[in-house]
């Protein structure tokens, strides 16, 4: 049996005095793509962190690769898990080329000079996402969609097994949602395992080959997503009356 990239083992956490999930149980295994569904408040962006180790559980156990997360160096991880935020707030004024750079400084040790290797993936990575226009922009400049995508692409250029998304499409538009999906798609070919946290389950039903809804203070369902994509399961967990309609979701 192929061992699983992520297992939780019991794992709970809160904020405050607020439970967000407690006691959840999974495996998670490499070369797929999975979605992260379910209503606002219901941990999908925490579980995320989690398994970016941006957070620690207080409960619990997450192991990566057969090892326990907290035992990996911060320098281990850069190599293995790449993880693009919900929001993204430019530290300094970089250029879009610069903030696609910084993806590849996990290969920098001692900010060594960037090889012609590493420019050359950050040139690829601009191109494939439609950012050549826009690469000597400050990122304060350009709008919340190229932002976004600049934050992907230096994700990618970390050239990781595990790649972190949090609502990636939100503030694209058509066009580059569209473009998100052929990307996506081409990088779950390189043999990666992709997390997506999204409220949008037509994306999902696009994208996605196994399903996590979470729901208040735990997982509801995992499942392949044709198990997961029917309206009677998506109704019991953001409790609204749902129907699909010739393949896409809709509010009754």
């Amino acid at each position: 049996m192929t061992e699983p990239v992520f297992r939780a083992q019991d794992i709970g956490f809160s904020y405050s005095r607020s439970t967000v999930f407690s006691t959840v149980d999974f495996s998670i295994t490499g070369n797929q793509i999975l979605f992260l569904l379910g209503p606002n408040g219901s941990g999908k962006s925490t579980l995320l962190k989690i398994l970016g180790r941006i957070l620690s559980v207080q409960a619990g156990r997450v192991l990566f690769r057969g090892r326990n997360i907290m035992d990996y160096s911060s320098q281990e991880l850069a190599h293995r898990i790449a993880y693009v935020p919900q929001d993204f707030a430019a530290a300094f004024d970089y250029s879009v080329h610069e903030l696609v750079m910084t993806g590849r400084y996990p290969y920098s040790p001692g900010m060594r000079p960037l090889s012609r290797q590493d420019h050359r993936l950050v040139r690829e990575a601009i191109s494939l996402w439609n950012l050549s226009g826009v690469a000597e922009k400050s990122v304060r400049e350009i709008s919340g969609g190229e932002r976004r995508l600049a934050v992907i692409a230096s994700a990618m250029v970390q050239e990781c097994p595990v790649l972190l998304l949090d609502e990636p499409t939100a503030n694209l538009d058509l066009h580059h949602v569209a473009l998100f999906v052929e990307n996506v798609k081409k990088l779950k070919r390189e043999d990666r395992l992709i997390i997506v946290v999204s409220h949008d389950i037509n994306l999902a039903s696009l994208l996605a080959q196994r399903i996590m809804v979470l729901g208040e203070h735990g997982l509801l369902f995992y499942d392949v997503s044709e198990n997961i994509l029917r309206a009677d399961i998506l109704q019991q967990a953001y409790k609204t009356p749902i129907r699909r309609e010739k393949g896409l979701f809709y509010i009754q």
